[in-house]
Parts: structure tokens; C-alpha cells; sequence
């Protein structure tokens, strides 16, 4: 993946005033159901090669936050253009996220962006914490 730190301050706060928390009670009634489709659909996206994560992942934060922060909202954009299988905001931001199929998409990616980023891959659990103890 890509890890986009523009350096950008935003209230957190400010942005958890901003949100729309008739929108959020509504949504929250479908929580477990979009868990079951998120991990579905991450096993159908192997199985067919296609981007069903964008779809599942959600951040109530991003559009409070890109009406205040155009340039978080323009990263978000530029990553949408790149092969990314998800792109999001990080928390109440600036930090946004992408996700690839594989290391070679990921710096791709990253090359072509004008802000401050970092190439990563996620782990498994046990991968973690072989890590976390040193082993």
C-alpha cells in the first residue's frame, strides 16, 4: 500500500463536529452486514481480480474533512487514479491510505504523487508479533 502524510493539521475536534450523525446512526444499523461483505468481498476480489474493497471500506471523516481540507480531498483523488483496489482517509486525517495487489503497483504509485509517502505492506498476525517480540 501507500501511506500519504501531507503534514496537513486537522482538528480532530473540529472534524467530529462536522459530522453527520443522523448519516452515522444509519449506518451504524448496518455494521455487522458490511463487515460479512467486506471480508466476502475480499475473497471474491481474489478470485476474480476485481475491486470490490472501495466499495466496503468506509470513513464517515473524509467528506467533513475534504470540504475543509481541499488538499486532503485532492490526495484522495490522486490515489484514486493510480491502480489502487481502495483508497481512503486515515482517522479524522490528513494521512490517506491505498491499497494494491502487489509491492510494483504500490511504488509505482507512490512515484507519481507530489505529497510525502511511504510504500508498505501489511502482515500477518503471527508475522506481527515475531516482530513485536524480536523473534
Amino acid at each position: 500500500g501507500v501511506l500519504v502524510t501531507p503534514g496537513i493539521h486537522v482538528s480532530t475536534p473540529d472534524a467530529y463536529r462536522a459530522l453527520n450523525r443522523e448519516a452515522i446512526a444509519v449506518a451504524e444499523e448496518a455494521v455487522p452486514r458490511a463487515t460479512r461483505e467486506l471480508v466476502w468481498s475480499m475473497d471474491e476480489s481474489r478470485a476474480a481480480g476485481g475491486n470490490l474493497w472501495q466499495a466496503q471500506l468506509r470513513n464517515d471523516f473524509e467528506q467533513p474533512v475534504f470540504k475543509s481540507h481541499p488538499e486532503v480531498a485532492k490526495i484522495h483523488r490522486a490515489l484514486e487514479k493510480t491502480s489502487a483496489l481502495a483508497v481512503r482517509m486515515s482517522g479524522s486525517g490528513s494521512t490517506v491510505f491505498s491499497l494494491y495487489r502487489n509491492a510494483s503497483e504500490a511504488r509505482a504509485a507512490a512515484s507519481s504523487l507530489a505529497w510525502p509517502c511511504q510504500v508498505f505492506r501489511s502482515v500477518s498476525r503471527s508475522e506481527y508479533l515475531r516482530q513485536f517480540r524480536g523473534a
